[in-house]
């Protein structure tokens, strides 16, 4: 078993966690630990493709955002105690320069997540915390700090903030799971919904959309697509997994038809979105596969296409290509069901696969074209192929502009 994802949508998700680790670590991995982090790197380079070098984050890396700077942010969620702090399996964020090195060490919340940078370099961090909307230490909220990590101040956003994107007005909105196991799509404490913030963190309103969503993306006229995971069941009834779009002021403009437990969308200079649906396990494009969807700007389902197993998270680099995260079997490898990156031409055909670490979580690409993946791994930080680590696939893509304010640029 690996990663949220793969039992009924974890209910719980402390114990899934716990699971996972356990499941790598009889791999041959070592559990986390209350030793100092390695602060060594690795690098190889294929006669057939670029260099891959691996550098050593905290417990459980997942989140990563690339500021104006090519320094990389990067979300340890640590070991699931909720801890915060600096030493190994705290809970915390890791800024590294360009080149990977270990620029500092920042308290953020408890279990940090997906992040987005402003346009003034600002970090906006969702902490999921312990289900409790609220200031204090472990609570669910949003984080933000500074370009050189003070913290700025927090807001109470809902209960398991999962997600967080800033649109081109330099407003943030978050998507919250909600209570898990029986939560509801509403604007009640500990309902599935959408909240919108001004760039000094006062709330600007909370919005209805669907089940558990995940993901967000905002178009070009300020619309905003969420991806709700739901139950698995592909639909537009409520608690379905599907997307939805609302208008810049939170209405519920349309409701599409996604994958299975849909979990990460991301829109393209042509304005297509392109969804990733986590799936059975199963590549392909029969209906519960894991797979990866292109959409118009309309919400009209253009494809579907064949990835890895278990996608999760995708970017789009400056050509158009689509690149995805296959968390896959916990085993770094370019066989089908292997944990690995995929390189997905406009027209998604699938032009590289490569090799990352044991549970790519996340993928960010800066200006010159290098793609960084954060591996959940089996939360022991280290260059080797199961633990916590963060792959830079160097110089494989083209650039983008960063931060991706308005994402995607």
């Amino acid at each position: 078993m690996s990663f949220r994802f793969r039992t009924v949508w974890f209910a719980f998700r402390a114990l899934f966690l716990m699971a996972t680790t356990l499941a790598l670590t009889a791999c041959g991995g070592g559990g986390g630990s209350s030793a100092a982090a390695p602060t060594s790197s690795t690098s190889s380079t294929s006669s057939t493709g670029p260099t891959i070098a691996t550098y050593v984050t905290g417990e459980h890396p997942w989140g990563i955002a690339i500021d104006a700077s090519g320094n990389v942010w990067v979300a340890n969620y640590g070991n699931g105690t909720g801890a915060t702090g600096t030493t190994t399996g705290d809970s915390n964020i890791m800024e590294f320069s360009s080149s990977g090195t270990l620029l500092n060490t920042y308290i953020a919340g408890s279990e940090p997540g997906a992040m987005a940078i402003d346009g003034s370099g600002n970090v906006w961090v969702p902490n999921w915390g312990n289900g409790i909307a609220g200031s204090a230490a472990g609570n669910s909220n949003i984080m933000e700090l500074n370009s050189s990590g003070v913290k700025l101040g927090t807001d109470i956003a809902g209960v398991h903030p999962d997600f967080i994107t800033i649109d081109g007005s330099g407003d943030a909105w978050v998507a919250n799971w909600g209570a898990t196991g029986t939560s509801v799509a509403g604007t009640a404490s500990g309902d599935s919904n959408i909240m919108k913030f001004s760039p000094t963190g006062a709330n600007l309103g909370t919005y209805t959309a669907g089940v558990h969503p995940t993901s967000i993306a905002i178009d070009s006229t300020g619309n905003v697509w969420v991806v709700n995971n739901g139950n698995g069941t592909p639909g537009t009834a409520t608690g379905d997994s599907n997307i939805m779009e609302l208008s810049s002021s939170g209405t519920l403009l349309n409701t599409d038809v996604a994958g299975a437990y849909p979990v990460m969308i991301a829109i393209d200079g042509a304005g297509n979105m392109w969804v990733v649906n986590f799936g059975n396990g199963t590549p392909g494009t029969a209906t519960g596969d894991s797979n990866v969807m292109e959409f118009s700007s309309s919400g009209t389902l253009l494809n579907t296409y064949v990835a890895g197993a278990y996608p999760y998270w995708l970017a789009i680099d400056g050509s158009g290509n689509v690149w995805v995260v296959d968390n896959g079997n916990d085993t770094p490898g370019t066989a089908t069901g292997d944990s690995n990156v995929m390189e997905l031409s406009p027209s998604g055909t699938v032009l590289h696969t490569y090799i990352a670490g044991a549970l790519p979580y996340a993928i960010a690409i800066d200006g010159s074209g290098n793609v960084w993946v954060p591996n959940w791994g089996n939360g022991t930080p280290g260059t080797a192929s199961l633990e916590s680590n963060l792959t830079e696939i160097m110089n494989s893509a083209t650039g983008v502009l960063t931060p991706l304010v308005n994402q995607p640029k």
